[in-house]
């Protein structure tokens, strides 16, 4: 409501009288907040990316993952923002981002997922297309711009490699049980042999 004050005040695009305009940028200003408070409170890093991977919007979830405030993110490459201070040639996290962008320039939605040893997480990143790359106010031709998706999974990867060990763990408990049974099995079989074998020499030598 201020910047559209701001805007009526200023003659700028908007007059005095033209109410319905001003309610109309009214409710786009809201709705623009209230989008902006959802993806903050969001855990998984949101940000909208330029052509290059460089941040143009980001929400709050970077600053508790890598310590940077949103302001100081803008402008940022992807993977320095979420790697400071990686300099790895190979690093998976770069090489997954460019594999991923050059995926998206084809025109499919890219995602992969990987354990990330700088941040100690594992992740999964999705690149969509953002926008078709012009802009639905002016009309001005702008290059595409990608939205990204930095999911922390390391509860949830956690959670199915304890339920991995868990059933591996009881897999082994089984075979063995069933080994200890087989052994016993076998010995009581042996036993009725032997008893067997007992009653007939005890037979012969009353006879």
């Amino acid at each position: 409501m201020d910047a559209v004050r701001q805007l009526i005040a200023a003659g700028i695009g908007v007059s005095a009288g033209d109410s319905e305009r001003a309610v109309t940028i009214s409710r786009v200003y809201n709705a623009k907040v209230e989008w902006e408070h959802t993806a903050d409170a969001v855990d998984a890093v949101i940000a909208v990316l330029d052509h290059r991977k460089r941040v143009v919007r980001a929400n709050r979830a970077v600053e508790r993952w890598v310590g940077v405030p949103v302001r100081d993110a803008v402008g940022r490459d992807l993977h320095a923002l979420l790697h400071a201070e990686c300099t790895r040639a190979n690093c998976a996290l770069r090489q997954g981002i460019d594999t991923a962008a050059e995926t998206l320039a084809n025109g499919e939605a890219a995602t992969f997922e990987l354990f990330d040893d700088g941040l100690g997480r594992d992740l999964q990143v999705e690149l969509r297309h953002a926008s078709s790359g012009t802009d639905g106010w002016s009309g001005v031709s702008e290059p595409p711009r990608i939205a990204c998706i930095v999911y922390d999974l390391s509860a949830q990867r956690a959670a199915e490699r304890e339920l991995m060990f868990l059933n591996q763990s009881l897999e082994e408990r089984v075979k063995a049980r069933t080994l200890e049974l087989s052994e016993a099995n076998r010995a009581l079989r042996e036993e009725i042999v032997r008893r067997r074998e007992s009653e007939t020499s005890l037979l012969r030598s009353q006879r």
